[in-house]
């Protein structure tokens, strides 16, 4: 399994975070190795660089993307108006995904929720709880192209529209 959720199960079973000292404890024989800005769990499948994980007042926060095989949280952009590809995954994979999306440009704002479906030839979607400052910022729509099923965007702004977006698949 590749999923960060295991790997923070198998870091937190090696280590444990002391609230009165504020410090990460270890012990020798955890397979651990402690370099400057790494940490790196030997057999454990687990490696942090450039320290990107900050533990404080008991909590963890990672700077970074968060992907897993059916889960994933990442962003595109889409210059001008044309229609471009927000997310694709395998369609022999994957049956249907729930997406929540934060489109920005400048200064305005959409966030909506979009499922999608498909039965290997047809792709369905259904859009919902769309709300926004001044204006939708993009239409989506979908289709399979190939291998893959393409969630699409046709910004309705000029500029440089940014799309931030989680996913959550389901298996065909």
């Amino acid at each position: 399994m590749s999923s960060r959720a295991f790997a923070f199960a198998i870091l937190s079973r090696v280590m444990r975070f002391d609230r009165e000292t504020n410090k990460i404890l270890a012990t020798a024989d955890n397979g651990i190795e402690l370099e400057t800005g790494n940490i790196n769990v030997v057999d454990g499948n687990v490696a942090v660089a450039n320290g990107d994980i900050q533990v404080a007042n008991g909590g963890i926060q990672v700077d970074a993307s968060i992907e897993s095989a059916n889960r994933k949280v990442a962003s595109t952009s889409i210059i001008g108006t044309s229609i471009g590809t927000v997310d694709s995954f395998l369609k022999e994979s994957y049956r249907s995904a729930r997406y929540l999306i934060s489109a920005t440009n400048g200064t305005d704002y959409h966030t909506i929720h979009i499922l999608l479906q498909h039965d290997g030839t047809n792709v369905q979607i259904v859009q919902f709880a769309s709300i926004y400052d001044l204006s939708e910022l993009a239409n989506y729509s979908a289709d399979i192209d190939g291998t893959l099923v393409r969630l699409r965007g046709t910004p309705t702004k000029a500029g440089t529209t940014l799309f931030k977006y989680n996913v959550e698949l389901i298996s065909s």
